[in-house]
């Protein structure tokens, strides 16, 4: 779904009578904004786009290889997600948990490095903040 197509989900979901059916196509709305800033940001930094799974990009770290997939459907409780997982758990918390300077910690049995932003994020906050923890990452730091 692409800012859009939500936009226009959201002009017709005006009409709708329940405010949950509202805050649920808003979130659609910046979800997918939030995608296509991701989207171009990380075919800039040069990810590969794979359909492995729901589709995802693959960008190589120093960390190993971490997969990102911006997934519009999933809309937990009003919060922008962006999925990540290191496909090198042990080599990515080796380094990430023990900073704790970034955003969540990487799980140490599956590789998962997700980010959930609240209702009150905006999706140009979310790109931001995760955009500058993924720098931190690809520049070794």
């Amino acid at each position: 779904m692409t800012a859009a197509d939500a936009e226009e989900d959201l002009a017709q979901g005006l009409n709708m009578r329940s405010s949950k059916d509202r805050a649920t196509l808003k979130v659609r709305k910046a979800q997918a904004e939030l995608n296509e800033m991701l989207d171009a940001y990380l075919r800039e930094r040069g990810a590969t786009w794979s359909d492995r799974g729901l589709g995802q990009y693959l960008i190589e770290t120093p960390l190993g290889a971490l997969t990102i997939s911006p997934d519009p459907a999933y809309i937990a409780e009003g919060m922008l997600t962006i999925f990540a997982r290191f496909d090198d758990p042990a080599r990515a918390c080796a380094k990430l948990n023990k900073a704790r300077a970034l955003r969540g910690e990487v799980n140490p049995h599956s590789g998962k490095w997700n980010h959930h932003y609240d209702a009150g994020c905006t999706p140009e906050n979310a790109f931001r903040d995760f955009k500058a923890h993924l720098e931190n990452i690809l520049e070794g730091r």
